[in-house]
């Protein structure tokens, strides 16, 4: 990612990145694309992530997915509060932080979508496409449930005292962090 953005730093305007975007609107309101540049037509950028061989541009609407030669591949409407978006290889994570909505999409289009019981605290997708939520609880201070890339729940976890704050795959996915902070002798530790 880092080696990606540097490249997009180097090669283009990144703080003009939306603004100079040439291509057209659909009537759906969706961002259509023949090229870089790519218009966004009065949206506003809120977030630019590399995906595989794609950049993903999230608006307040909308997650857009443009290949390097800057055509749409795939959009979607989000309609959440809150998106955060979450990606390791190809596949991308959007969830609604405080929400109960959550998907998995690619660059050829939505691989699945699910909702939680409880409200979203953050999220990770692994290299190898199963992903990992956290979620709070009335019992505990908050879970974690890791399903397997056909969506099989893998393992669950409960926090009993401390707070969930990140989650985060290793670079082979085979390992989970679980980033919580919590009080000990009226300190804070993680």
């Amino acid at each position: 990612v880092l080696v990606i953005g540097i490249y997009l730093y180097r090669n283009y305007d990144m703080d003009n990145l939306a603004q100079n975007l040439t291509g057209q609107q659909a009537n759906t309101g969706t961002v259509q694309s023949n090229g870089f540049p790519v218009s966004l037509n009065g949206e506003v950028p809120q977030d630019l992530i590399a995906v595989g061989n794609s950049l993903v541009l999230q608006t307040q609407d909308e997650v857009i997915f443009v290949d390097s030669g800057g055509s749409t591949q795939h959009t979607f409407t989000h309609r959440y509060t809150n998106p955060v978006l979450k990606a390791d290889g190809s596949r991308l994570l959007t969830y609604d932080r405080g929400g109960y909505s959550y998907r998995i999409d690619s660059s050829s289009g939505l691989n699945y979508s699910g909702r939680t019981e409880a409200t979203l605290i953050t999220g990770a997708i692994s290299s190898r496409g199963s992903y990992a939520l956290a979620v709070a609880e009335n019992r505990s201070a908050g879970s974690v449930i890791v399903r397997s890339r056909s969506n099989e729940i893998i393992l669950e976890w409960l926090s009993a005292s401390d707070q969930i704050v990140d989650l985060a795959f290793s670079d082979n996915g085979s390992e989970l962090a679980v980033a919580c902070v919590g009080f000990e002798e009226n300190r804070l530790v993680s």
